[in-house]
């Protein structure tokens, strides 16, 4: 079971990783299609939620094999352990 959660996570990530890079860059442009005012006002917020993709990936797998090997008696605790990590990194 590990090695499909590694390989699903990976290919996920894989996937997933260059549609963000590319619709943070494009976000203004897309936005732009409904007016100015609205692409000026939601990028920011576009560009946020593209970049939180690849962490809620990560979690929703994760937490699927934990349901799947019947042990989500876990997924508090690996949620709460990925937070620290990321605010971790972030800090440093």
């Amino acid at each position: 079971m590990r090695l499909h959660v590694d390989r699903t996570v990976r290919l996920v990530l894989l996937l997933l990783l260059p549609g963000v890079i590319v619709g943070v860059a494009l976000a203004p442009y897309v936005l732009r299609v409904f007016g100015a005012t609205y692409a000026a006002h939601g990028t920011t917020l576009l560009r946020l939620l593209l970049l939180g993709l690849p962490g809620t990936a990560v979690t929703s797998f994760f937490t699927s094999f934990l349901w799947l090997e019947r042990r989500m008696w876990r997924s508090p605790f690996a949620s709460w352990q990925m937070r620290r990590r990321f605010l971790v990194q972030l800090c440093s």
